[in-house]
């Protein structure tokens, strides 16, 4: 549910936007998602928000961000990906610990490029 929150502030945002970007057919946006955050169901939830929208036939185009975690029990570091997430919980892969990720930083908007008319 969160990848859906996510992607409909970016599409808001961005649909408030395009004015000014002085683009009249978005053909591509490629986001920074968390490493957290399903590129998949970012992608799913674009497609579905922009239904109907001036974003509607755009394309989106997902980097995901590897996320650090800190387990709290044996206090090291280790990558967190969409995969090693069960609901907000991981198990830390260095001593076997179960323990909880923040929700992710969200998304960030790296370019918006036009469609070429048909």
């Amino acid at each position: 549910m969160h990848d859906l929150h996510a992607v409909q502030a970016l599409v808001e945002h961005l649909t408030k936007q395009l004015g000014a970007l002085e683009l009249e057919r978005v053909g591509q946006v490629r986001i920074r998602a968390d490493g957290t955050l399903s590129a998949a169901a970012l992608q799913l939830a674009y497609e579905v928000v922009t239904h109907d929208t001036a974003l509607a036939g755009s394309t989106l185009v997902v980097d995901q961000e590897p996320r650090q975690h800190l387990c709290p029990t044996c206090e090291r570091t280790s990558p967190v990906a969409h995969e090693d997430l069960v609901g907000h919980l991981t198990i830390c892969p260095l001593c076997g610990a179960v323990s909880a990720v923040e929700s992710g930083d969200g998304i960030e908007v790296i370019a918006v490029t036009s469609r070429p008319p048909d």
